[in-house]
């Protein structure tokens, strides 16, 4: 088996999840005989210092290029946002998270199925509704 994987290792503790994931699977690909083409993808805080934006098209695309998405942490802050007061953009907290600094700023959108394969317009409504988009 052949597979294309965008890897987004993110921010906090996300790449040394999406280090040891990329291990455990090429390992599996050499035990039984697979072959993984693994793309790193920045999303989130990583993305909001580099390009200040939490994901830029050009990674989307590379993630909709691929045939699966290895997602380890994103939403966690970065060393360049602990020096700034205010970030322009912020990471959305999953709820009843503790936030380590005040939501100043609009929240960037989360990498999503919804994202890379556009569902049924009942679907993103109910979606809109529970919050989830």
């Amino acid at each position: 088996m052949k597979l294309k994987l965008a890897v987004i290792p993110g921010d906090g503790i996300g790449p040394e999840i999406s280090e040891e994931a990329v291990r455990i699977l090429s390992r599996i690909g050499e035990l039984y005989g697979h072959t993984f083409a693994f793309t790193e993808v920045d999303a989130g805080g990583v993305a909001i210092d580099k390009y200040g934006d939490p994901l830029p098209e050009e990674q989307l695309e590379a993630c909709r290029r691929s045939d699966a998405v290895l997602l380890a942490a994103v939403g966690g802050e970065t060393p360049l946002w602990r020096a700034r007061s205010a970030a322009p953009v912020r990471p959305p907290r999953s709820p009843g998270a503790p936030a380590t600094q005040p939501q100043r700023a609009p929240t960037c959108p989360t990498l999503s199925a919804h994202n890379l394969h556009p569902a049924p317009a009942a679907g993103i409504a109910q979606h809109i509704e529970r919050g989830y988009l």
